[in-house]
């Protein structure tokens, strides 16, 4: 999934030096080079661990359809890596964030004042390259997509300040335009200096539904994901994620989920308890599935459109089809089984005896998944998702460790 520490810190200095900052004009005093470092020292400090990068990576897969010149890939691709970054400052604000990539947030090293201009600073950066790739809908498409971004993101922080649960259906929505907003951008831009005029929306809204849902369960469910972000911060933050939906709306009677969400609880045990109420509920095996299915949706749209291995590669990287992978890694430790001290199944959510389905990791050697989806780590390890399997008649078996 993400780069290796050698190949993240090239990035990181590539991605430095692309970054040229605003230009001045004859209408205003000259500003100096070292006051804008000022500016940017919150940016810098998110560059310095470079991300996935799947959304530089994504634009060069569109290319392989559109090849645009080299210097409008590298100039399109320059301004939505600013303003994902940007973006991120101000997500980290908004959500009361601990760690971004392993780090401190930026607010909480330069001041949340600081922080939110250099982030807006670097908005309207992005604004002038783009009017420097000189079309004359490159700044509507620009305005447009932010429009979009900034409504799914204002809605996604509405529902959590007033505890108002979306639907499904609300949910994704919310999702094509906040996640899906950049991704329309990238491939916007570069289809007005292309002479590919293929409709690409249906697969950039199936990508950003990917990823978001793909992002969710990570937050909750993989091990390795608090090494870059706080434990299950979404929890903490109050956030109507795709499986809290799932389990809030498919058990309306059953308000436990809801209201350790109200609580916005930091304590582990709070929140470990909260995800094996969302593995009883089927919510988990639920965001799998429909994971599975976006995955396929999208596959078939990348060959109706007349097939893509560059894209197909970028996906299969984040769904591994190989199913086995390094019993002793500490990375495949799934968060529902942490703790011994809780017994998810012993209780449903009037307080009676519940026996939930055992589960088991994808790929062991008793499941019957054809098609096994699994994360990659930062390290290349493999973690596998639930699956759920025949409940077993052995206390034993039910309380064992994935």
């Amino acid at each position: 999934m993400a780069d290796s520490n050698s190949s993240s810190s090239s990035n990181s200095c590539q991605e430095e030096e692309k970054f040229t900052g605003a230009s001045t004009s004859s209408h205003n005093p000259v500003f100096k080079k070292k006051d804008e470092e000022v500016l940017l020292q919150a940016f810098r400090y998110v560059v310095q661990v470079p991300g996935k990068m799947i959304r530089g990576k994504l634009a060069q897969a569109f290319n392989y359809w559109m090849k645009i010149p080299e210097e409008k890939l590298t100039a399109i691709s320059e301004i939505i890596f600013m303003l994902h970054n940007a973006s991120l400052l101000i997500d980290d604000i908004e959500d009361g964030s601990m760690l971004r990539r392993g780090l401190p947030v930026a607010h909480n090293i330069y001041g949340v004042p600081s922080t939110i201009n250099t982030a807006n600073y670097v908005y309207f950066v992005g604004l002038q390259k783009t009017l420097a790739l000189d079309h004359p809908q490159a700044v509507n498409v620009f305005c447009e997509q932010l429009l979009e971004l900034h409504r799914g993101q204002g809605l996604d922080i509405y529902w959590r300040d007033s505890y108002t649960c979306p639907t499904e259906e609300q949910y994704r929505t919310m999702t094509i335009r906040k996640t899906g907003g950049l991704f329309g951008l990238a491939i916007r831009l570069m289809q007005l200096f292309s002479d590919c005029k293929s409709n690409f929306t249906a697969l950039t809204d199936l990508l950003g539904l990917y990823f978001q849902i793909r992002d969710d369960y990570a937050n909750l469910c993989i091990e390795s994901y608090s090494k870059s972000k706080s434990y299950c911060e979404d929890l903490t933050e109050g956030k109507f994620s795709f499986p809290v939906i799932h389990a809030i709306t498919s058990r309306p009677h059953c308000h436990q989920v809801i209201n350790i969400l109200r609580q916005r609880p930091k304590d582990n045990e709070i929140k470990r308890y909260c995800v094996s109420l969302l593995e009883k509920y089927g919510s988990l095996a639920y965001t799998q599935q429909t994971l599975n299915q976006i995955y396929d949706q999208a596959m078939a749209e990348i060959e109706r459109l007349g097939g893509n291995p560059l894209l197909e590669k970028i996906l299969d990287s984040l769904k591994c089809k190989t199913p086995g992978h390094d019993s002793n890694s500490p990375d495949k430790t799934v968060r529902t089984e942490d703790s011994n001290r809780i017994n998810p199944a012993s209780t449903n959510c009037a307080g009676k005896t519940d026996k939930a389905d055992d589960l088991e990791l994808v790929g062991s050697a008793t499941s019957k998944s054809k098609r096994p989806f699994e994360f990659c780590s930062e390290n290349g390890d493999h973690h596998s998702l639930l699956t759920k399997r025949k409940q077993s008649t052995s206390e034993e078996d039910s309380e064992e460790k994935v």
